[in-house]
C-alpha cells in the first residue's frame, strides 16, 4: 500500500511539473527513433501536425544549400558585416558558417540566399519535401516573422509543421537527401552541439518568432539530433503562447531547447 501511495505521489508531482512547463503555452514535443523508425514520445499530436514559420530553423536546410552549391565551402568560409547597426550585439562583426549557425545570424542568411537565388531554392525545397514549400514571402523574408531585430516589413511564407521537421532531420541525419556528402558533413559539423557527459550529445537548431503582427505571442522551436550511447534520435520541440508574455521575455527558440532538456530528462534521456 506505501509502495502504491508513493507511484501516485510521484505521478501527481510529475503531473503538476508538466503542467507548470507547459502554462501559458500550446507545446508540442517528439521524439523519433532513427533505429527503430518509430515515435518513442509524443506529446500534443495535433499541435504537432500545424505548420508554423520555420524561423531560424530554417538555416539548417540552408546551409545544406549552400555548401552543396559551393557557396559556402567549409566552416571557416567568411562573411563581411556591412556595419549595419543589430540590436544583437553578436551580430556586428564578421561571420563565419560556424559561428553564423552558432549565434543565428539572419543578415548572413540574408547574404546567402540571393546567391543560390529564389528558383533553386524553391527546387530544393521541393526535393527535401521541407515543409509547405511556400518561398513566395521573398529571397530575404519567406522564412522570418516580424520581429524587433527586422526593420523590414516581413511576409512570413514557409512553414513547417513537428512532424515535417521530424521527416526532414530524419533524412537528412540519414543522408538521404540529394545534396552532396561534403553538404552533409559540413552542415553537421557546423550545427552547435552540447555534451552531457558520458555518452550524450545533442545538435539542434532554434528558432524564435512571433504569431503576429504586434509581435505579443511568441514562437519557439528546437530541432536537433540525440545521440544516447549507440541510440540515435531527432528530437523536436515547438510552442506558441497562448496568452501575452510579460516583459522581458526569453526569445522563443531559447525557452524551447530548455523546455527540450527538461522533457528529455524526465524520459531519462538527457
Amino acid at each position: 500500500m506505501k509502495t502504491i501511495s508513493l507511484l501516485l505521489l510521484s505521478l501527481i508531482l510529475f503531473s503538476c511539473s508538466t503542467a507548470r512547463k507547459f502554462e501559458n503555452k500550446n507545446v508540442c514535443f517528439l521524439i523519433y527513433d532513427l533505429q527503430t523508425k518509430k515515435f518513442k514520445k509524443k506529446i500534443n499530436s495535433s499541435f504537432c501536425r500545424e505548420e508554423l514559420p520555420a524561423a531560424s530553423t530554417f538555416k539548417v536546410p540552408l546551409a545544406l544549400m549552400a555548401f552543396d552549391t559551393e557557396i559556402l565551402k567549409d566552416e571557416t568560409t567568411t562573411i563581411m558585416w556591412d556595419h549595419t547597426p543589430n540590436t544583437i550585439e553578436a551580430w556586428n562583426k564578421d561571420h563565419t558558417a560556424e559561428s553564423w549557425m552558432k549565434d543565428s545570424v539572419v543578415w548572413y542568411s540574408q547574404a546567402i540566399t540571393p546567391q543560390i537565388g529564389q528558383q533553386k531554392i524553391e527546387h530544393y525545397l521541393r526535393d527535401f519535401k521541407y515543409g509547405n514549400l511556400d518561398f513566395s514571402g521573398g529571397i530575404k523574408h519567406a522564412w522570418l516573422t516580424p520581429a524587433p531585430i527586422n526593420k523590414e516589413q516581413i511576409k512570413n511564407s514557409l512553414k513547417i509543421s513537428g512532424y515535417g521537421q521530424v521527416e526532414f532531420l530524419a533524412k537528412f541525419w540519414n543522408q538521404t537527401l540529394p545534396v552532396s556528402k561534403h553538404a552533409f558533413e559540413m552542415t553537421k559539423k557546423i550545427l552547435p552541439k552540447e555534451v552531457n557527459p558520458p555518452h550524450r550529445t545533442i545538435q539542434g537548431k532554434t528558432g524564435s518568432g512571433f504569431i503576429d503582427d504586434e509581435m505579443k505571442y511568441r514562437i519557439g522551436w528546437y530541432v536537433a539530433h540525440l545521440s544516447v550511447g549507440a541510440k540515435d534520435y531527432i528530437v523536436v520541440t515547438n510552442f506558441v503562447d497562448n496568452r501575452e508574455m510579460p516583459q522581458p521575455r526569453n526569445y522563443g527558440g531559447l525557452e524551447a531547447k530548455e523546455l527540450t532538456k527538461q522533457l528529455l530528462s524526465e524520459e531519462d534521456l538527457w
